[in-house]
């Protein structure tokens, strides 16, 4: 997928305070590896007066942990899919089920 050059919010949207545009264009920064931690968004100038984020407890998930390879990452997109479909389909047959009782 190629690297588009972004357009900054501040053109889109002129009339929002440029700190919560600023981290926004950090949360949605097109490569992972450039998004900031949850501390680290806190931290940010936007939510200055907000909280205490030093006296706020922190953790990293094990998943936060691996390294993934890319094979890795399809498996796991592959799983949720199936997971995902066996899920519609019997969300799906008891609409059905309930419509049929219901006589609809």
């Amino acid at each position: 997928m190629s690297k588009n050059t972004p357009v900054p919010f501040s053109q889109k949207f002129s009339d929002t305070d440029p700190l919560a545009l600023h981290l926004l264009e950090c949360l949605l920064a097109f490569d992972p590896k450039d998004w900031p931690s949850a501390e680290e968004a806190l931290r940010d100038p936007y939510f200055q007066g907000l909280a205490n984020v030093d006296r706020e407890s922190s953790t990293q998930f094990e998943f936060q942990r691996r390294k993934l390879a890319k094979d890795d990452v399809r498996e796991l997109i592959y799983r949720e899919s199936i997971i995902l479909r066996c899920f519609r389909s019997t969300f799906v047959v008891e609409i059905r089920l309930t419509s049929y009782i219901r006589g609809h």
